[in-house]
């Protein structure tokens, strides 16, 4: 598993008897007489507990629901005891993590600690009991889980033991790595090593119990498919949404701005993400009119070590952690320039509500989301493919503004409406499958 520091603090309870979570906004929910469908979601991570993308689409996805009148429950991990809160109409269990230690920190735990960390993580009975009960209290019509480490496939088959019909939502690998990436010392992974087959074996094998499988790209489900999960499960492609925030405007068209053109990267500051080439493809470039903004967050010793590459360079600037809006309308171009197989990189998404034209690497489900007409893609294993590709774009600056146009028509394929519509058509469905199969049952004579 990916470890790196949380964007937002997490949820002290030891200490608070009230209802209400530091970070939280207690709101009671609205009444929702009619309710079409019991939804519960199942989450590693949850609302303050954020670290990436992922964790912000699930929250999306919950507030849709309710949004639209439908009854929805989360299930997510906690460093602190157990607390149930309502955030934003949603009923959110916060659960402990049944497991060895908290495992989103920047303490880097011994290797045999990490070892049987993951080994429990494999198929842990303890999590599911807990898990369990949540059912038992608050049967739902449907189950979604989303990233489950720290919950493991068992919790898969604590849901199947009670009837109810699963959706998994494939958001990395964790089903096939223990570090959910497929990428270790510094590159790609081509195909499961021998401890990743040994940790991943059980949990590829229950992947037979998921009655309906959603990924965040084409190249995530084929992935799996191709190890022979998921068998028994219906497939269905349903992107990330992302729109662009009301009132977030941009101070020039791409390629419009005054002075050096302006490149940026946003995102997670993991050597996985590859900042480290993109620094060195920038540095290596020779009397260019362009800077380099690097917006980010990531482990204290990832940070320092991508800093020391920058040096005293007055056209490099590095800006922290920033919410999205406040850099992509002042960029001409964003670089994502991921080394591992990233499913389906959000940045790319907010890059083309804001008409920011791509630079991405062939990499996960890049290649599904920028097309020549938005971007440029590259690949990452040609030391000079980037440098290249950032050549072009600052050599051929009137083309952005044609690309920013195409961005932006792009990113009508990626609303919230598109994403929540698809989700509800698989709850749907399964649902209504599972009450046939109950009268059905009550007609067998």
């Amino acid at each position: 598993m990916r470890r790196h520091r949380m964007r937002s603090q997490s949820i002290d309870t030891a200490a608070r008897t009230d209802t209400t979570c530091e970070g939280i906004e207690d709101i009671t929910k609205p009444e929702s007489e009619g309710a079409s469908l019991r939804v519960l979601l199942l989450s590693t991570l949850y609302h303050p507990n954020i670290i990436g993308g992922a964790e912000r689409s699930t929250q999306f996805l919950a507030e849709s629901l309710v949004h639209r009148g439908h009854d929805v429950t989360v299930v997510t991990l906690s460093p602190a005891e157990e607390c149930t809160h309502v955030v934003n109409g949603v009923r959110v269990h916060y659960v402990g993590v049944r497991n060895l230690y908290w495992p989103f920190s920047d303490a880097e735990p011994h290797p045999a600690r990490k070892a049987l960390w993951h080994a429990i993580d494999t198929y842990n009975p303890f999590i599911a009991k807990v898990v369990g009960r949540i059912l038992d209290r608050e049967p739902p019509d449907v189950v979604n889980t989303h990233n489950i480490a720290g919950f493991s496939v068992a919790v898969w088959r604590a849901i199947k033991a009670r009837g109810l019909p699963l959706v998994h939502t494939l958001r990395d690998q964790y089903v096939l790595c223990p570090r959910s990436t497929m990428f270790k010392n510094g590159s790609d992974c081509k195909r499961q090593c021998a401890s990743c087959l040994l940790y991943a074996s059980p949990r590829m094998r229950m992947t037979h119990a998921v009655d309906a499988v959603t990924g965040v790209s084409r190249f995530i489900i084929d992935k799996h498919h191709r190890h022979g999960c998921f068998a028994n499960a219906t497939q269905h492609v349903i992107y990330n949404a992302y729109e662009r925030p009301a009132g977030a405007v941009r101070s020039a068209e791409a390629g419009a701005h005054p002075g050096p053109l302006r490149i940026g990267y946003l995102g997670r500051l993991h050597p996985s993400k590859g900042v480290d080439r993109l620094i060195h493809a920038f540095n290596g470039l020779e009397c260019v009119d362009a800077e380099l903004w690097i917006a980010g967050a990531g482990k204290t010793q990832d940070e320092a070590a991508l800093k020391s590459l920058i040096g005293e360079r007055c056209n490099v600037r590095w800006m922290g952690f920033v919410k999205p809006e406040f850099l992509l309308g002042e960029l001409d171009a964003l670089v994502v320039p991921s080394l591992w197989h990233d499913t389906a990189p959000r940045a790319v998404l907010e890059a083309f509500a804001f008409g920011v034209p791509v630079i991405g690497s062939n990499r996960g489900g890049i290649p599904e989301l920028v097309t020549k007409d938005t971007g440029w893609i590259f690949d990452p294993d040609d030391p000079e493919a980037l440098a290249m590709a950032l050549r072009q774009c600052i050599q051929e600056r009137s083309r952005l503004v044609e690309m920013s146009t195409n961005a932006l028509e792009r990113s009508r394929l990626f609303t919230y409406e598109a994403s929540v519509r698809g989700y509800l058509k698989v709850y749907e469905e399964l649902r209504d499958r599972a009450k046939r199969r109950i009268q059905d049952k009550h007609l067998v004579p």
